[in-house]
């Protein structure tokens, strides 16, 4: 090696040694990382190949909703993401925008980062940069996994060098969850095309970007088609860790990447070679368009046969193994009403443990753990009265020491962001002085509690929170553990065997929230999707869209659902009817009761009846969104512009119901359907008209509410009589009155009888005396 080779090699270990250098010039607070180098004559960059792509990952799209705040001692905070099975990481570095406390100690304070428990750097944390820094940190990509990754910030602060608090309020860093992010360059991994590895490469439960995945028919799809598309899309949306999707359909040809591919022996795709298809068949194929895509084919000899295999795709009813299979001869399991596998059980208690993924789950580690969630889907038509809400039994397990404030210690408890209640943190009880039970051994307490029914939704969130407060001891008294638990048992339960099904409807957020009421079957076994004649592209990604999203929550496909051209009542009789596309559906009356009607030219509004006010008290209901558009949109609802979602009741079998998703530009409709994602409309749908205007989603009821589901009928009469106080007052009095009749009459014929005994005995003592 020469001279000059040497002195750069001593150099750059003596900056690889350095750590990080500090740019404060003009007041900046940026900290770069020296990039990492070997003592070769390697080039200081790795090597990224031509055919890799960039991802950026920030910490809000990894799950983090709110900045980051770490406090104590010592706090820290693991952030799970994933990458893609088919894919190896080039090349990544991270970037972390933070600000601190003024009062740290620079010499003794610092932030440690790690990836996958591999310290990746610890940043001193200088005063002078306390006010907002920006730390760039290049990691080596050999540390990144396929699927389950986890980055850990660990912040070590002391503001004194003498004793001090460890929960001092000077103790604090912030990490911003939005600009804080992670730089990758993927690079695509061959994989071996096997239908074992299903749904990848087609859909990874670990890829943090939308999916946008086509479907390709040789020409436009007839009804068979439609339905067997439906049914791989549902399949798709029950996924674990599906996010939404674009299903975007293809007629001229097969695309680049991966695709899913629908043919019959009526009309075979020729780049596939398959025209000798002996029955129902499922195939992976590697794209003859593309190197490193793979296609899912679907095939069958007519309608049927698609169907079939379709079916069995998405319900995985039979072994699928190898390159192509066969499925003749599978029966497809079908549902009762109610029973969604990712919905929450009614018929029993649900132990917390059905409910996450690992009992690690429930455990929190320090004294300021976090909250600890447990996720789960309800019926969105659950109805407790006379109950409050389901009970909940919470088993609890939390540390003891002389160290911990127990009066001021407590669990809180919350359902979807809204309190539910909190439970104490008490003392030992006999038992555990007897047995000699330590704080190393912890405390085992329990509780019971009712959850409000109105803070369940089809998505629900339950947090559970350990607020642990120290005890004041004084200036250098303060003595913690060093490895804190605190825990929720497994074995605590959520019991809803109190509800029954019964919704006010129409209700568009019932919809948008877990596609009720064709959900009620999570087959959707008695839904028909009615479309115009030959469907539009934008008409055929938004069904497929909305049975991706059906599928996502009931966690089945939809393999019972009907797909139906052009309207023909005989075939909607018994059936919901969910409406997708334009205008051109109006024939037949479908619209006639809507809230929104076709004229021929344009969308109009319905008139509002005197009768929906009756109805409105007849069947207990009060809107809580607007009874009528203003001008403005009326004004809207008749423009070119018109995107409209409503519900009423089916045209053609009251018992049943209807919901239309329209467009004049049908182009528009599937992002129409994301728009239901997005957090700016987040609630926003509800009633039987929403429209998407410019200012985002506006809601309204229009035409009349009624009840759907079944209670007991003495249920339903004190139900209703309990939200008509006028009405309880009013039967309060005429019972009254029925009971003051019968026993005015008895008191008269009482008093009567006490008279003439009265008058009897009185004749009777005169008797006497005058004897």
């Amino acid at each position: 090696m020469t001279k000059a080779k040497k002195a750069t090699v001593a150099s750059l270990m003596l900056l690889t040694l350095s750590g990080v250098s500090y740019d404060q010039s003009a007041g900046a607070a940026a900290v770069k990382t020296k990039r990492v180098v070997n003592t070769s004559d390697a080039a200081l960059d790795s090597i990224v190949p031509a055919t890799a792509h960039q991802g950026h990952l920030s910490f809000e799209s990894m799950g983090i909703g709110q900045t980051i705040h770490l406090v104590g001692v010592i706090g820290e905070m693991g952030i799970p993401f994933g990458l893609r099975n088919d894919e190896t990481v080039a090349k990544a570095s991270l970037r972390l925008n933070v600000t601190y406390s003024p009062a740290l100690l620079s010499d003794l304070s610092h932030l440690v980062v790690l990836v996958n428990n591999e310290v990746i750097r610890s940043v001193p944390l200088l005063r002078e940069n306390a006010n907002g820094l920006e730390i760039v940190l290049p990691v080596d990509p050999a540390i990144f996994l396929p699927g389950e990754n986890r980055i850990n910030l660990r912040f070590i602060g002391h503001y004194t060098h003498d004793c001090e608090d460890p929960v001092h309020s000077s103790l604090w860093m912030n990490i911003s969850n939005k600009r804080s992010f992670l730089d990758l360059e993927m690079v695509k991994t061959p994989v071996q095309a096997d239908l074992e590895r299903l749904p990848a490469p087609f859909f990874d439960r670990f890829d943090t970007k939308r999916l946008n995945l086509p479907f390709v028919f040789r020409s436009a799809p007839n009804e068979d088609m439609l339905e067997a598309a439906g049914f791989v899309s549902s399949w798709i949306g029950s996924s674990r860790g599906f996010k939404g999707a674009a299903f975007t359909p293809v007629t001229d040809g097969i695309p680049a990447g991966n695709a899913i591919v629908f043919t019959t022996g009526r009309n075979p795709i020729a780049e596939l070679g398959d025209d000798h298809i002996t029955g129902p068949t499922i195939a992976i194929v590697k794209n003859p368009n593309d190197a490193t895509g793979q296609l899912l084919v679907v095939m069958g000899r007519n309608g049927e046969e698609l169907k079939q295999a379709a079916a069995v795709l998405a319900t995985r009813s039979a072994s699928l193994e190898g390159q192509r299979v066969v499925v003749d001869d599978v029966k497809i399991p079908s549902y009762k009403p109610y029973e969604a596998p990712k919905w929450i059980r009614t018929d029993r208690p649900v132990k917390l443990s059905e409910l996450v993924h690992s009992p690690q789950d429930l455990i929190g580690n320090s004294i300021m753990p976090g909250p600890l969630e447990v996720n789960f889907k309800s019926a969105p038509d659950l109805f407790f009265w006379p109950y409050s809400g389901p009970r909940m039994k919470v088993n609890y397990r939390y540390p003891y020491g002389s160290w911990l404030d127990r009066k001021r210690s407590r669990l809180d408890i919350s359902l979807n962001s809204q309190y539910v209640s909190t439970l104490p943190i008490g003392e030992k009880t006999w038992i555990d002085r007897l047995l000699g039970r330590d704080g190393a051994v912890g405390i085992r307490n329990h509780g019971s509690r009712t959850i409000p029914a109105y803070t369940i939704a089809p998505n629900n969130y339950l947090s559970f929170f350990y607020d642990l407060q120290l005890a004041d001891k004084g200036r250098c008294q303060a003595v913690l553990p060093n490895n804190v638990r605190s825990s929720i048992d497994p074995d605590s339960s959520i019991n809803l065997m109190h509800a029954h099904h019964l919704a006010r409807l129409p209700d568009l957020g019932l919809f948008a929230g877990s596609g009720y009421p064709f959900t009620k079957l999570a087959d959707l076994g008695e839904t028909t999707v009615l479309m115009e004649d030959h469907p539009t592209a934008g008409a055929i990604q938004a069904y497929l869209g909305l049975m991706a999203r059906f599928g996502s929550s009931t966690g089945a496909a939809v393999t019972r659902v009907a797909v139906q051209e052009g309207v023909n009542p005989d075939r909607l009789k018994g059936r919901d009817v969910l409406i997708i596309g334009g205008p051109a559906l109006a024939e037949n009356n479908l619209l006639e009761n809507a809230p929104v009607r076709w004229n021929g030219q344009h969308m109009t509004l319905k008139e509002r009846l005197l009768s929906s006010r009756f109805s409105s008290f007849l069947h207990m209901t009060s809107p809580d969104v607007p009874t009528y558009p203003d001008q403005d949109v009326a004004a809207t609802i008749s423009s070119p512009e018109f995107e409209g979602l409503m519900a009423w009741r089916s045209p053609f079998d009251q018992s049943h119901d209807a919901v239309a998703l329209l467009a004049l530009d049908q182009n528009k409709l599937p992002d129409f359907v994301q728009a239901f994602d997005k957090k700016q409309n987040d609630g926003q749908i509800k009633g039987d008209l929403a429209l998407n205007t410019i200012n985002g989603i506006r809601s309204f009821q229009v035409g009349s509410l009624y009840w759907r589901g079944s209670v007991p009928f003495w249920l339903w009469i004190g139900y209703w009589i309990s939200n008509h106080p006028l009405v309880m007052i009013v039967l309060t009095l005429c019972v009254a009155l029925l009971l003051a009749v019968p026993i005015g009459t008895l008191l008269r014929i009482q008093q009567k009888r006490r008279l003439k005994h009265a008058s009897t005995t009185e004749v009777s003592e005169n008797d006497e005396s005058e004897e």
